[in-house]
């Protein structure tokens, strides 16, 4: 029991020098146990809380040495704006101080939308990401989709676009309340297929927003989404928006996480959603995909 609590401790020092140690096994030699890891708790400043998550606490904790556990028991807490995750360091190497995964610079804003230019250093590629804002009210509509497709054209980068649209593509993505009208949902269609942008899809609850309490008042709907080029997504082919679960909003919060998760491995069971020949743009996707795709087609 006290060795597992010293152990549990580490790092240990003693007169201010560090204390490396290691559990003996059965029949191993003491004199050939290389005593030169140890582990360290560390605190990751300056990450946004909103992407907070384990699969970024190991990434990082296995650029700093080889991660170990992350912290998340007092996350919300007072003064706790930092990430804490263990990580197990050889003390022959020099620290690694600094990680910058991404830069990004701001090009235009309005109420409506943020549109930066992301620099991914890892992987030597430009993309842009546009924070989007549909109006809430149908009468404004037309508007936000017109600044959607100022922003499509002028610059052929790859193009990721996410956030609230407040509108949806189709009636299935709808239930509880009035049917939503045609029109409004064909228009929005007709957006997405002038900009070039297709739906990345999703992980989680098929709804992002949902209101009433009472089964007979009940009403959910697909309101938030991430919709992408050809380009991007020929770069982040096995990206999804992860719904998340919401509390205090009523709108799910949407992760789209650009490293893929860990479990999510090669040669994944593809699965075809019947929905996907009712879209106007299947074939063009289909197509798209199929001549930019560099590995095995059949």
């Amino acid at each position: 029991m006290d060795m597992e609590r010293v152990l549990k401790g580490l790092p240990w020092t003693l007169k201010n020098h560090l204390l490396i140690l290691s559990k003996l096994r059965r029949a191993e030699d003491p004199l050939r146990i290389p005593l030169i890891h140890v582990p360290f708790w560390v605190q990751i400043h300056k990450v946004p809380i909103g992407l907070f998550s384990e699969i970024l606490a190991r990434q990082l904790g296995n650029f700093i040495g080889n991660f170990l556990e992350y912290d998340c028991s007092d996350l919300g807490k007072e003064n706790r704006n930092f990430m804490r995750i263990r990580v197990q360091i050889d003390v022959r190497k020099p620290l690694r101080r600094r990680k910058q995964v991404m830069s990004t610079g701001v090009c235009s804003y309005s109420k409506r939308h943020i549109y930066v230019i992301v620099e991914d250093i890892e992987r030597g590629v430009k993309w842009r990401l546009t924070g989007f804002y549909g109006s809430p009210y149908v009468q404004d509509r037309y508007d936000s989709w017109e600044i959607l497709k100022r922003l499509s054209t002028g610059v052929e980068m790859p193009w990721l676009v996410c956030g609230d649209f407040n509108e949806i593509m189709y009636g299935f993505e709808k239930r509880g309340g009035l049917p939503r009208n045609e029109r409004r949902m064909k228009s929005f269609r007709k957006t997405l297929e002038d900009c070039q942008l297709y739906d990345v899809g999703f992980e989680g609850s098929w709804f992002t927003w949902e209101r009433g309490n009472l089964p007979n008042t009940n009403i959910r709907e697909r309101l938030d989404r991430g919709v992408a080029n050809l380009g991007w997504i020929s770069i982040f082919s096995r990206v999804k928006a992860q719904h998340l679960i919401h509390t205090f909003s009523d709108h799910c919060p949407i992760l789209i996480g650009t490293t893929e998760n860990e479990a999510r491995v090669q040669n994944s069971i593809f699965r075809f959603e019947a929905w996907w020949l009712i879209e106007d743009s299947f074939i063009d996707v289909v197509k798209g995909l199929w001549e930019k795709s560099s590995g095995e087609l059949l």
